[in-house]
């Protein structure tokens, strides 16, 4: 989300350069008993394997393959010589005990690889860098990782991390569209067909609505901006502010046609209509125009987009309403009476007692509205920023269990990475040198 230019974009495509794609999942494997068992082990083995297997990944860390650090019994000062882990059913059978001690005595191992109460193993996944950029490539690996899942018991394996909370955002959000369009499609018929009486209003309605969101999404496409969790907002804005175009013209349509007692035809009064409505809905477009433009001086992309997105929405629907419904309502038209205009009695007369109580009671009004404003300009400096998308779901969700038993059981989900360069002849496999670096964070 940050700007290209932005110093910390810098430093982490630096970082990514080094080091490799920071993308990467957790996979948290828990057990009843002790991890330490033979069994156990060869669990985790077995496990770590299949993950390595997968065709996204491009290594997998865990008790498997983790090099833990030995320690010389006489001085008990470290070495680099490498402990063995889990190479083969030998090792799985006869090392449990040693690699126990091992792990409690490497700080990189223990809270990360095994959990303090030794019943939950991790396994960080470190993705191919060109598979990681992928939708469709990191969609395969959680359906993969989900058919993993389910030949273990239930809540024996977890999936954490940046790719798993992308991946259940977008699913989510698919989900929502896949209700929300037929949602609104009845909305619109209800609505439209309940005040007009018309499937043809119906119809030409929907037309605009669905050439407007086309027509923006299309232009989004052909400029290479993409879907993120802004400008995803898009649609359904565009959506909605064309029905609202719409139901202004119809309605102004039909009124009229009512009350069209000179006997003009029906391409004269459209145009005289145009005419009418053009300023209305210039100025109503202009100042939402003006109000999404607002955001295009914000630092972040995805917001600069959504709002040259949105005020594209806005501009092509002011368009399409002058050009497309009253098009298509001229062609549509029959001599016959085309349309009787339903006046909403109740409407109406909730209009009226709105109207008498806003000017009888207008001093109470204003009085309320004036400490409702004081009261909201307090709470408005309380609003606080958040970027942990993760509980914006909701707690029976998979994706936001697993985060938390894995950010519990292995010392966090969402890692900081600080990237240390040594100057002169300082050697970072001094471990020296490295402890006194990491001693103070």
């Amino acid at each position: 989300l940050l700007p290209h230019n932005h110093p910390e974009q810098g430093q982490y495509q630096n970082s990514v350069a080094i080091f490799g794609q920071d993308e990467g999942l957790i996979v948290a494997y828990t057990v009843p008993d002790s991890l330490y068992s033979a069994p156990r082990l060869a669990e985790v083995r077995a496990l770590h394997q299949r993950l390595q297997a997968l065709p996204t990944v491009q290594s997998v860390n865990s008790l498997a393959s983790f090099p833990l650090l030995s320690h010389t019994a006489i001085t008990g000062e470290p070495n680099l010589t490498l402990i063995e882990t889990l190479v083969d059913e030998a090792s799985v059978a006869n090392k449990g005990a040693a690699l126990r001690a091992s792990v409690r005595a490497n700080p990189l191992a223990q809270g990360q690889l095994v959990s303090a109460d030794e019943r939950t193993a991790g396994f960080y996944l470190s993705l191919n860098a060109q598979n990681a950029q992928q939708a469709v490539a990191m969609k395969a690996l959680m359906a993969q990782l989900a058919v993993i899942v389910k030949q273990y018991p239930a809540g024996a394996v977890s999936i954490a991390g940046n790719a798993a909370i992308k991946d259940a955002t977008i699913s989510t959000l698919q989900t929502e569209y896949s209700w929300f369009v037929p949602v609104f499609i009845l909305c619109l018929v209800v609505l439209f067909y309940g005040v007009f009486r018309s499937i043809r209003a119906v119809i030409i309605a929907a037309t605009a609505v669905a050439l407007n969101v086309l027509y923006t999404l299309g232009i989004q496409s052909s400029l290479g901006v993409p879907l993120n969790l802004v400008t995803l907002i898009t649609p359904p804005l565009v959506m909605t502010m064309g029905l609202a175009y719409s139901a202004h013209m119809l309605n102004d349509f039909f009124a009229r046609l009512g009350q069209n007692h000179q006997g003009q035809s029906v391409p004269v009064f459209s145009e005289k209509l145009i005419q009418h409505m053009t300023i209305p809905l210039a100025m109503t477009g202009f100042t939402t125009m003006l109000g999404f433009l607002a955001l295009a001086w914000n630092d972040l992309p995805a917001i600069r987009q959504f709002a040259f997105l949105s005020a594209l929405g806005v501009v092509l629907g002011f368009i399409l309403t002058l050009t497309w419904i009253p098009a298509l309502l001229t062609l549509t038209h029959r001599q016959r009476a085309y349309h009787q205009h339903i006046t909403l009695v109740w409407v109406d007369k909730a209009a009226q007692r709105l109207a008498r109580f806003a000017v009888k009671q207008r001093r109470i009004i204003l009085a309320v509205a004036t400490l409702v404003l004081f009261a909201s300009a307090i709470y408005s400096t309380q609003i606080e920023s958040n970027t942990h998308y993760v509980r914006d779901f909701s707690n029976t969700s998979a994706v936001r269990s697993d985060f938390e038993h894995i950010n519990q059981k292995l010392g966090g989900v969402t890692p900081i990475e600080i990237v240390l360069h040594a100057e002169g002849t300082a050697d970072f496999s001094d471990p020296q040198l490295i402890k006194a670096y990491v001693q103070p964070l």
